[in-house]
């Protein structure tokens, strides 16, 4: 896209007017509708981080204009007001506040921020928090870069989302990402237009918040992911006595996992891969020593502790528990925190990643396995590894009874999912992390490695799934200990 031209068709038209109240933006997040935010811990890759909030009523009190027509000059504009979310419509906004585009047929809303970042000449990352109730619209975020007064030096970067093409932004609220960077400069301009794409109805697209990265160059461009050596296996394991764990029943055994660093998520070349579910690459440094379950929590050991057994699938004892609720897993853990055999937790899903990758870089800790579909297509060397809807005779088995990945832990693919301890969320373009945590709140949780009852595909080491919290019969844990 020429960004030149869309300066001479559109902005010199329309955007002069606004220049006297222009100003550059450096580091006062405090002002011109801006809101702090903490930084992301564990990353040197972020210079700051701040959102436009879009919380005062109207758009020049953000800071913010409507251009009529945006890149279609000449189009019917789309009508921009203020707005208060109902409880649940945008779950992750902490004031419900933003703004509310409307619009019909082919008309546009363009929204133009009135005051540039400085981006220090880093690439830049926007987010944009938005939902919508109807799939008549597509919504762009934009970056543009150079002198809007005299069109001097113009570039820009551009993302789009058509819900039509996805119920997601529907269903939930949705991040469209834009990752920016400029080959020369210091301000970039974002941008944010809702067009509708030919239906009669009214589309509304909610708008909560913008959120804007500077990151290091070398993260987003220059430098390579770095693919360690595959770590060797700790060779260490512990085994936490249990009171009133029954004959035959397997004990709670538990493998240390040591520090080391992974590339988390899946490369866009990965076949099966979910750009609504998978994290794209990214770095990620465990820096703390853990163990983890050898298998996934058993029957018989969820009710040494607890007295009960919750399971849809009973009758073998050492079948993975399943049919509980994350609060329950909580409620676990608790009690066996009581035992003093050590702290207990759920692991994070970045542990759970890179344990279940143990060293390896393919689709699965056993290798890419091309040579079959990622569906029902029965696999051999699936079927030495993992449960899944092709092997499974559609129900959970007893844990350990397939290979193990190269830590020495079992069915890490497929069986049952695995209640990890994140809150949800969708994945995005991250910088390099360390110990990674998962958002503070949220309204659903992740869940890792797939089940008896899935595809193969969602079984993959990278899979990054989520469920709100209820019982079901394909979902069960197991511990962490911290050493």
């Amino acid at each position: 896209m020429n960004y030149k031209t869309i300066y001479d068709r559109l902005f010199l038209r329309f955007l002069i007017v606004f220049a006297a109240s222009c100003e550059i933006l450096e580091a006062h997040p405090e002002t011109h509708g801006f809101a702090s935010i903490p930084m992301a811990t564990g990353s040197s890759a972020a210079n700051f981080y701040f959102q436009y909030e879009f919380e005062q009523p109207t758009l020049l009190e953000n800071r913010w204009s409507a251009i009529p027509g945006g890149f279609q000059l000449g189009t019917p504009a789309g009508r921009v007001a203020f707005a208060a979310f109902n409880s649940g419509e945008m779950p992750s906004s902490n004031d419900k506040l933003g703004m509310q585009v409307q619009v019909q047929g082919k008309q546009v809303a363009f929204l133009l921020a009135m005051n540039p970042i400085q981006n220090q000449g880093k690439p830049v990352l926007l987010r944009l928090i938005a939902r919508a109730n109807g799939l008549d619209a597509q919504l762009a975020l934009v970056a543009l870069k150079g002198d809007l007064q005299t069109g001097e030096n113009m570039d820009g970067s551009i993302a789009t989302h058509i819900p039509a093409n996805s119920s997601k932004m529907i269903e939930s609220e949705y991040c469209l990402t834009l990752l920016y960077q400029p080959d020369s400069g210091t301000d970039i301009t974002p941008a944010i237009q809702v067009a509708g794409t030919g239906g009669f109805g009214v589309t509304t697209v909610w708008i909560d918040r913008l959120e804007v990265y500077l990151v290091e160059d070398a993260l987003f461009a220059s430098k390579s992911l770095t693919f360690p050596a595959t770590p060797a296996p700790s060779g260490i394991s512990v085994t936490i006595p249990l009171p009133n764990l029954p004959e035959g029943a397997k004990p709670l055994e538990m493998v240390l996992i040591k520090t080391g660093m992974f590339v988390m998520g899946a490369p866009y070349s990965e076949r099966g891969r979910s750009n609504d579910y998978d994290w794209p690459p990214h770095e990620v440094t465990i820096s703390k020593d853990f163990y983890l379950g050898k298998y996934e929590l058993t029957q018989a050991q969820w009710q040494a502790v607890m007295g009960s057994n919750p399971s849809n699938f009973q009758g073998n004892p050492n079948n993975p528990v399943e049919n509980l609720l994350w609060s329950d897993c909580q409620e676990f853990i608790e009690k066996l925190n009581q035992l003093g055999q050590g702290i207990f937790r759920l692991p994070t899903e970045a542990e759970w990643e890179y344990a279940c990758r143990a060293g390896t870089r393919t689709r699965f800790s056993y290798g890419d396995i091309l040579e079959t579909d990622d569906q029902r297509e029965f696999s051999p060397i699936h079927d030495q590894y993992m449960w899944w809807c092709t092997n499974s005779s559609d129900q959970p088995h007893e844990v350990g009874l397939k290979l193990p990945n190269p830590w020495g832990l079992y069915d890490m693919h497929g069986n049952v999912w695995e209640w990890c301890s994140d809150w949800w969320e969708a994945p995005y373009a991250r910088w390099p992390q360390v110990d990674p945590q998962g958002p503070e709140t949220g309204t659903s949780i992740v869940i890792r490695g797939g089940s008896w009852f899935d595809y193969s595909s969602s079984c993959r080491s990278a899979f990054h799934y989520t469920v709100s919290e209820g019982k079901y019969y394909n979902i069960g844990f197991r511990v962490c200990r911290i050493p």
